[in-house]
């Protein structure tokens, strides 16, 4: 209602490197590559993944072509969904459709465990083509990464634009954290102080995610306390 402020964490992505973004011109294509290490698989099912969530700005064509280190191969053309037949090293789901909230193509790929077989280790490759006439720049985020007890990771990938949604949400305040305290007195009257690096006191935190946002706003809009805090 009017008078409420809306507060939204900036996300605690700032140290991981799961953004990479590129331009497209007509007929070129990239190659986005997923390392999933060596891991011991979830019981279950549906609990070992990765999402890749690419975003190409405006509405032109682009198709999606997915590689297993099997050498299983699944595409997807514009307006296209689905999940590939062969499920040798995981389950391929694949989307690509013009969204009706930005109008941008959202090409968005999962590999997970849909049966007994959870994504096998190595590296993944999505190949996004321009099957377009016109360039077009994209910006893409490994979303979901945990397999097992391990983390897959972005060949070429940095912390850029890692704040998180709804963080990126332009009606609201987005809040980041900063380091408040590096050492405090003991009741023995000596120094105690925290490890893992220099004194950092009213710096951003490390693991506090930064943006822009893939439209070019400033985000996060403040910080506030988040690390390091003594309090009652």
């Amino acid at each position: 209602a009017p008078g409420r402020v809306v507060c939204i964490s900036a996300g605690n992505d700032g140290a991981s490197n799961i953004h990479k973004s590129g331009t497209l011109i007509p007929s070129a294509a990239d190659t986005l590559q997923v390392v999933v290490p060596s891991y011991t698989p979830t019981a279950g099912t549906e609990n070992d993944k990765f999402t890749l969530d690419v975003w190409c700005n405006g509405g032109g064509n682009a198709s999606v072509k997915v590689i297993s280190p099997d050498g299983v191969v699944y595409q997807r053309n514009a307006g296209e969904t689905g999940t590939a037949p062969d499920q040798t090293g995981g389950t391929i789901q694949a989307w690509n459709y013009v969204s009706q909230l930005n109008s941008h193509r959202n090409i968005n790929v999962t590999i997970y465990d849909q049966a007994s077989t959870a994504p096998h280790p190595g590296t993944w490759r999505i190949i996004i083509n321009n099957t377009g006439s016109s360039s077009f720049g994209y910006d893409a985020w490994l979303a979901s990464r945990s397999v097992g007890n391990q983390l897959a990771s972005l060949v070429g990938g940095n912390a850029e634009e890692t704040v998180s949604m709804p963080g990126t949400c332009s009606g609201a305040m987005t809040v980041g954290s900063y380091v408040t305290r590096y050492s405090w007195p003991s009741i023995d009257g000596g120094q105690y102080v925290f490890s893992g690096g220099s004194d950092r006191v009213g710096n951003y935190s490390l693991f506090s995610s930064v943006g822009p946002t893939a439209d070019g706003r400033r985000k996060p809009d403040l910080t506030a306390p988040g690390e390091n805090i003594f309090s009652s």
